[in-house]
């Protein structure tokens, strides 16, 4: 017989030889997710929400401004209907609300992120500017006005440098 190696299934049976069979890897069964497998998907859930926080808070300061400038004409309808009752236009907000002609807390609306202060300006018997300031300097200046036409005008300027206007439709008469 030629000398080398040769395997005969003689050698299976062999002790040393089946603890060899048992000893080989076998596949793995997984009950769970692996460590980075939920730091990837944290990454990702991360990324998506660095892009979707800056426009939820856009969104809602674009909101507030809308706000402000709904109750500016809030306060517009009510110098109307004051004029239409005395022919003139209400001096101060206070005159409006005692009259019951608005209704409101006080010549201050505060939300969670905002207040805004409204006051009645130059009035006259046909003409009159309303004005409603933000309250936090910090975050927020300048100011929307309405006048006798019923149109909003002005702009915030944010602590980040942007412009913020009212909307088109809550601008118009």
């Amino acid at each position: 017989m030629a000398s080398g190696f040769r395997f005969q299934v003689s050698d299976l049976r062999d002790s040393t030889a089946e603890a060899a069979v048992r000893n080989l890897p076998r596949a793995r069964v997984r009950a769970g997710f692996t460590m980075l497998e939920m730091l990837i998907v944290f990454l990702i859930v991360s990324i998506l929400a660095s892009f979707a926080v800056p426009l939820v808070r856009r969104s809602v300061e674009k909101a507030l401004m809308d706000d402000a400038a709904s109750n500016l004409k809030g306060i517009w309808t009510a110098q109307r209907l004051y004029w239409l009752k005395y022919g003139a236009y209400a001096p101060t907000l206070q005159t409006l609300q005692q009259e019951h002609f608005f209704v409101s807390q006080g010549s201050t609306y505060s939300t969670a992120f905002i207040a805004f202060s409204y006051a009645v300006v130059n009035t006259g018997s046909n003409t009159f500017a309303a004005l409603a300031t933000p309250q936090d300097s910090s975050r927020w200046s300048g100011k929307l006005s309405i006048a006798s036409d019923g149109f909003v005008t002005g702009s915030i300027l944010a602590s980040d440098g942007r412009i913020l206007q009212p909307s088109g439709e809550v601008c118009k008469p």
